[in-house]
């Protein structure tokens, strides 16, 4: 499998897992504070998949790799964020209820989020840099 079919893979796991811890979650905390740690849970997801599965030979240094990924993530997790509010807020205008404006929402984020993070990743954690 192409590397480049492995990381839509791996990102696609990473983001099911952030996107399905967010219900348990939310019944315990505020939709925002549960978001928040459901990215935080993916982004972790994500680091193992791309690094054992996706990109296992890297000679990088695992600080630098980190470093990297968790800079890419900040500014996906921000992207994610700030659009899963945004198209929350929307959708309940629109009527929908809580719980599938929330789901909802929480998905187009997360989708939003995956081409920053395709970007970021290809161009700055595994990409020139990382040869």
């Amino acid at each position: 499998m192409k590397v480049e079919a492995k990381f839509l893979v791996a990102g696609t796991i990473a983001a099911l897992v952030n996107w399905l811890v967010r219900f348990p979650l939310e019944l315990a905390m505020p939709f925002a504070a549960a978001v928040l740690i459901a990215i935080t849970i993916g982004m972790f997801a994500g680091f193992l998949l791309f690094g054992r599965w996706v990109f296992p030979g890297s000679q990088r240094h695992l600080l630098g790799k980190i470093r990297d990924f968790v800079a890419v993530n900040l500014v996906t997790q921000g992207v994610m964020f700030v659009v899963s509010i945004a198209a929350r807020e929307i959708l309940l205008i629109v009527g929908l209820s809580t719980t599938l404006a929330g789901a909802a929402a929480h998905l187009f984020g997360i989708g939003c989020g995956a081409i920053v993070s395709f970007l970021g990743h290809r161009a700055i954690t595994f990409g020139a840099r990382a040869k």
